[in-house]
């Protein structure tokens, strides 16, 4: 073993230090080696300052808690009937313009799981002959996602019978977006198809589908869809003046993918091929570009269909009107290019 081992007094010494051991190695207490500190001596402390991705979560928790506290104070300081009137009052104002009246048996205001508006047992009364359309639940509330992105948004949950529909919407200037879910809702029941389309009858829905757009800018549209139909119905009517019987359709497909307004219909099918209780059989794709405008878009797609026996005998001049698109299994077959809104339509193969 080295001397320096034997006689740990023998080590280097460096300027301020005695060469004696630290009591932990069995020096002596006096031996002049520093003590600890005393309670009362000064410590040094260094602020090492927050780096900048706390600064932002930090200020992100603090605005979200805010905004929060200040739509939960706002919902629970405001009269309720105030909240009501006021909320009742945009959506009788908006259904006003298809002449359409709101009412609803129950109302409350809910917090627990955020602010909230809900609707009961609510009846849509359409213009004559349109039959009135009954509506479970419709619950509204604040999105606070949208909040905190500096957009006006909302979630919408409707419930009737056994299907419910989920929607999520924001808008902020020229921009928006939806997102829905829906579960078996039968759109006729709850008189969104009329609403959609001005026409009586019905379908109902399961799937889902999001989208994004400016109003002013059609083109930066994206979005996909993915729908299941069931229970196709249009009910004898007068559309524009033509005289429609009763249609009734089984089941439908709509997949759609759309980027950058360049939309591509994969697949869109209404009822069964070789079905003999379905009135209308078809297959459309292709490819949809929207332009800033819908007036200018474009589509290039194709379609083949076929129609019932019982339809056509009921329009005794259809099959002679469709007669250049037909094919040798008696189905159409149609090319559909140009406007989006009036597209030509070209017998095709």
């Amino acid at each position: 073993m080295s001397d320096l081992s034997q006689n740990p007094s023998q080590m280097p010494q460096y300027p301020g230090y005695s060469g004696a051991l630290p009591p932990a190695f069995g020096g002596s207490p006096d031996a002049g080696f520093p003590s600890p500190l005393e309670p009362n001596e000064p410590v040094l402390a260094i602020e090492v300052p927050p780096s900048r991705f706390r600064k932002f979560v930090s200020l992100a928790a603090w605005t979200a808690t805010g905004l929060t506290s200040l739509i939960v104070f706002t919902f629970l300081k405001l009269p309720e009937d105030r909240v009501k009137g006021l909320i009742q009052g945009n959506l009788s104002a908006a259904l006003a313009s298809k002449g359409v009246t709101l009412t609803a048996d129950q109302t409350s205001m809910g917090i627990l799981f955020g602010p909230s508006y809900v609707m009961k047992d609510v009846t849509l009364t359409f213009p004559p002959p349109a039959a009135p359309a009954h509506i479970d639940k419709i619950e509204i509330a604040p999105s606070f996602s949208a909040l905190l992105t500096g957009k006006l948004g909302a979630r919408v949950s409707i419930e009737n019978g056994d299907g419910k529909m989920f929607l999520l919407g924001s808008v902020r200037g020229t921009k928006a977006s939806v997102r829905f879910e829906a579960d078996k809702m039968n759109l006729g029941k709850i008189g969104v198809f009329y609403l959609l389309s001005d026409i009586n009858g019905s379908v109902t829905l399961t799937g889902k589908g999001a989208f994004s757009t400016n109003t002013d800018a059609l083109n930066e549209t994206d979005g996909e869809l993915q729908l299941d139909l069931d229970k196709i119905v249009i009910d004898q009517q007068s559309i524009s003046g033509f005289p429609i019987p009763k249609l009734a359709v089984s089941t439908g497909r709509i997949e759609l993918d759309i980027n950058q307004g360049r939309g591509t219909l994969k697949t869109l099918t209404i009822g069964k091929k070789g079905s003999l209780t379905d009135d209308v059989m078809a297959t459309v794709a292709g490819d949809i570009t929207l332009a800033k405008t819908l007036a200018a878009s474009t589509t290039n797609l194709h379609a083949n269909f076929a129609l019932s026996q019982s339809l056509l005998k009921s329009f005794s001049l259809l099959e002679a009107i469709l007669g250049n698109a037909k094919q040798p299994d008696g189905s159409f077959s149609y090319h559909l290019t140009g406007p989006l809104l009036a597209p030509n339509a070209t017998p095709g193969n």
